[in-house]
């Protein structure tokens, strides 16, 4: 450090990057000027601070200035603008940045139009249609026969068939009767079963049958004498 250097304190080093009137938030301007932050942002406008040699949000280290603690577990804006570090009230309106759960945050943002999350066919990552859904739910075949014929997965059938998948088409359908359609294991399928590496899970939908099937058939192996035949 250089003769005759002042070490600016933390306060120093943050306000200086800061434009105290900055916009009235349109939905919110009961809220007054956010404090909008001049320096450096991220990709998707969130302010960035380097504090400590690592670089942080500013929002958080605005907050951590304030109360003396980091937030816990995050940082939520009232004023919905990711560049605002206002955690202090002042005579023109009170503070914009508060800590918050993740989930409080999701709704914050949901309520006001940022995040729309579709769901089922609507989602842009669906390969099933509904119409997929109900033949699915429907069909007497083995789960590895319908992965086939609808190009998902075995695990995406079994959630499905289970009712943790597509949950709001299936809980409009009756209950499903698919042991009355399953044929028996064979002797060969019961052998596969207890040879066969995975997760009960991984198992139950290679073979269209329930992990508690998967467990009976694996325990009964082990018994002396133990049939070979099961359903």
């Amino acid at each position: 450090m250089g003769k005759g250097y002042t070490r600016r304190t933390l306060e120093e080093r943050f306000f200086e990057k800061v434009n105290r009137n900055g916009p009235v938030p349109a939905h919110k301007p009961e809220l007054g000027p956010c404090h909008e932050w001049t320096a450096g942002r991220s990709k998707k406008g969130y302010a960035r601070f380097k504090f400590e040699g690592a670089s942080m949000a500013a929002c958080r280290v605005a907050f951590f200035i304030e109360h003396g603690r980091w937030p816990t577990p995050e940082t939520i804006h009232a004023c919905d603008n990711r560049a605002c570090v206002k955690a202090r009230a002042d005579d023109l309106g009170p503070a914009h940045v508060d800590e918050g759960t993740h989930d409080a945050n999701m709704k914050d943002c949901a309520g006001k139009g940022r995040i729309v999350t579709p769901h089922g066919a609507a989602s842009p990552n669906a390969k099933l249609t509904e119409g997929d859904v109900v033949a699915i739910w429907q069909a007497p075949d083995s789960i590895s026969t319908l992965a086939a014929r609808h190009g998902v997965s075995q695990r995406v059938v079994l959630l499905i068939r289970t009712g943790r998948a597509w949950t709001t088409v299936t809980s409009r359908l009756g209950p499903r009767t698919e042991r009355d359609h399953r044929p028996p294991l064979t002797d060969a399928d019961l052998a596969a079963i207890c040879e066969a590496t995975g997760t009960q899970d991984e198992i139950a939908a290679r073979f269209g049958i329930s992990q508690t099937h998967v467990s009976r058939v694996r325990r009964q192996s082990r018994r002396p004498g133990a049939a070979t035949t099961q359903r």
